[in-house]
């Protein structure tokens, strides 16, 4: 029997009817988490096994989010996009390409909808192409290195406040 074929549409439209904008409510829905975690000494040890989910899915759609908007902004976030790796990834077929021609959904909403973000690595990756350069925030006992500039120097390149 063949695979049926997914409709990409169909899953963004779902994902706009039931989220709220990740980029503004992470911060609430990890500060949610850090407190059920650190005011709940009574936790069950099950329910403490969800909370590293809970916190990967947090980053990951702030990080959709971002992607989104930073796309549909346009200008050379953009630009970086199309001339990207990542771009040539996306796998557009006739409907998806009808859907953003008649505005249903945006190339954002696309591309963040397909490009893989659920471990650091492709998270830097697409960041660092978007934003022409990108150094994480490193949290203490983090073995990566800042080496390459920080965020001033990123900031400088981009016009982005610090």
């Amino acid at each position: 029997m063949a695979a049926k074929k997914r409709d990409i549409v169909t899953e963004i439209a779902a994902i706009r009817a039931r989220s709220f904008r990740f980029a503004g409510t992470t911060p609430w829905r990890m500060g949610r988490l850090r407190s059920a975690f650190t005011e709940d000494a009574q936790l069950d040890q099950e329910l403490l096994r969800y909370f590293p989910v809970g916190i990967v899915a947090c980053v990951e759609g702030f990080f959709r989010q971002a992607i989104k908007e930073l796309l549909d902004s346009g200008g050379p976030f953009y630009q970086r996009f199309a001339s990207s790796a990542q771009s040539k990834d996306l796998k557009l077929d006739l409907e998806v390409i009808a859907a953003i021609t008649g505005q249903t959904v945006t190339v954002g909403e696309i591309a963040a909808h397909h490009l893989p973000l659920s471990s650091l690595d492709p998270i830097e990756s697409i960041m660092a192409v978007l934003l022409g350069s990108f150094v994480p925030r490193c949290v203490e006992g983090d073995a990566r290195s800042l080496e390459g500039g920080g965020p001033e120097e990123a900031a400088a390149t981009d016009h982005i406040p610090t």
